[in-house]
């Protein structure tokens, strides 16, 4: 039994290690190709699968605060909340609209969304004024809510 045991204790290391070992090489793929939908565009039966029936909206994956930036319906959000979505949507007291990504950046956290829709109130980020780099931004929502929510304010 112990023969067997350890047989299928070396197994499973073997499996873990050839696991690591194509996480490794898909992160080198990805690295190097730089996919995108515009190079990588979806084809054949992949293209024709309807997204919609993919979501279950009883439990979205995840959710997060935002604000629009203009009256064309364009609105900031951390980058983190669109990650490997099927679909976005922006719901606004009652009214729920669906947003497409048109900006992001993990870096920075941030992604800028379109509705396509316009809207009357919105908060613009500058009214004629120059930005400086480093300049002091503060930042109010509710990050990582069931781990950061304590204060919606931060400043950095």
């Amino acid at each position: 039994v112990l023969c067997v045991q350890e047989q299928h204790r070396e197994h499973l290391v073997a499996q873990r290690t050839a696991l690591q070992a194509a996480q490794l090489a898909m992160v080198d793929i990805v690295t190097q190709l730089r996919p995108s939908r515009s190079t990588h565009a979806a084809t054949g039966t992949v293209a024709g699968v309807d997204r919609e029936r993919l979501v279950n909206r009883e439990a979205p994956v995840s959710s997060g605060t935002g604000f629009f930036v203009n009256a064309a319906g364009q609105l900031l959000t951390a980058a983190h909340v669109t990650h490997e979505c099927v679909t976005l949507e922006v719901k606004q007291g009652a009214r729920v609209v669906p947003a497409q990504v048109v900006a992001s950046s993990n870096l920075l956290d941030l992604a800028v969304l379109s509705t396509g829709t316009p809207v009357e109130r919105y908060l613009p980020l500058r009214r004629q004024q120059e930005l400086v780099l480093g300049e002091a931004v503060t930042n109010v929502g509710y990050p990582l809510q069931k781990l950061l929510a304590a204060t919606p304010i931060r400043l950095g």
